[in-house]
């Protein structure tokens, strides 16, 4: 949620810089990459950028969570996104929502016809 909200902002920032109107359809790709700099803008904002020593490791992903006062998936999510740590790497850190999930009473969601 708090990343949407700073996507938005930013997004507005962005615009405004820019004089762009918001209308755009930014998923069709006509953004110019406006939204690719919202996301790195509202991504700063959020948080800054996290450093792990190399070789990244989960013990090394923990003391950087630990250091920024934040859950070690938001290091690993934060190195994905930066493309520091491939999307498949330590994503046992990060908690599964399944359970959670199917409290809901569309989990899963039905599927499109």
């Amino acid at each position: 949620m708090w990343f949407s909200s700073g996507v938005g902002a930013s997004l507005g920032l962005t615009a405004f810089e820019q004089r762009l109107r918001l209308d755009l359809d930014l998923a069709s790709g006509g953004s110019g990459g406006l939204e690719a700099r919202a996301n790195s803008r509202a991504a700063g904002w959020i948080l800054p950028p996290i450093t792990v020593t190399r070789p990244i490791s989960a013990a090394k992903v923990h003391e950087a969570a630990r250091a920024n006062n934040v859950s070690p998936a938001v290091v690993v999510g934060r190195l994905h996104q930066d493309g520091v740590l491939p999307w498949t790497h330590l994503n046992g850190l990060i908690p599964k929502v399944t359970g959670e999930l199917r409290i809901w009473p569309t989990y899963p969601p039905a599927q499109a016809a």
